[in-house]
């Protein structure tokens, strides 16, 4: 929040060469909202489990970094993102490591894998379609919302039924997972699409 600040009102200086005030230090903010507080929040959650091993959740913090250098720049996401956004990811860790329940050692190995897949998806050229552009994508965003409504009902539900209201916080991790899913399952379809023309 206050590098947010900071870049806001650099972008008010005049004569700052490069656009330091709209991108590097908005990047940096990102970086540390985004990428290293999921990244430290699924780290202390994991170390009871697995001990040091769960250090290994900070790449993510890296490759978030490598993302926003990568990518920030990029003028081909004018309309979609090329490789998974930052907020989403943030979103999907930061809302496993909210989960009150404790894991076994086994779940707590896939979640660290699920981590580095995660790691992978920052970085890769694999196009996620946005809400940059409602009317190129207006179908897949409706699908997409009424798959999230589905899973968040579904979550609130669930979160009555056991009377334990913390396990609401899981619909955010399901809503990211169900955008990484239904993203695959789009580029899929598109690629069919684009090999018979």
């Amino acid at each position: 929040g206050i590098l947010d600040l900071i870049c806001m009102n650099t972008d008010c200086v005049p004569n700052i060469a490069g656009g330091i005030g709209s991108i590097q230090l908005d990047s940096l903010a990102d970086d540390i909202t985004f990428g290293l507080a999921p990244s430290m929040a699924l780290m202390c959650y994991l170390k009871p489990i697995i001990g040091w091993w769960s250090l290994i959740a900070l790449l993510m913090a890296a490759f978030s970094a490598l993302r926003l250098a990568k990518f920030n720049i990029d003028e081909r996401q004018t309309t979609s993102f090329i490789g998974l956004a930052t907020p989403p990811n943030a979103i999907l860790w930061a809302s496993i490591a909210a989960y009150p329940a404790a894991v076994s050692q086994t779940t707590a190995w896939i979640l660290l894998a699920c981590s580095l897949m995660c790691c992978y998806e920052l970085v890769c050229e694999t196009p996620y379609f946005s809400f940059k552009s409602v009317s190129q994508h207006r179908t897949r965003i409706i699908i997409f919302l009424v798959g999230c409504l589905i899973l968040i009902a579904g979550s609130i539900a669930w979160a009555i039924y056991s009377k334990q209201l913390q396990n609401m916080v899981v619909a955010g991790a399901l809503c990211v997972f169900w955008y990484i899913c239904f993203n695959g399952i789009a580029n899929a379809f598109d690629q069919k699409a684009q090999q018979k023309n």
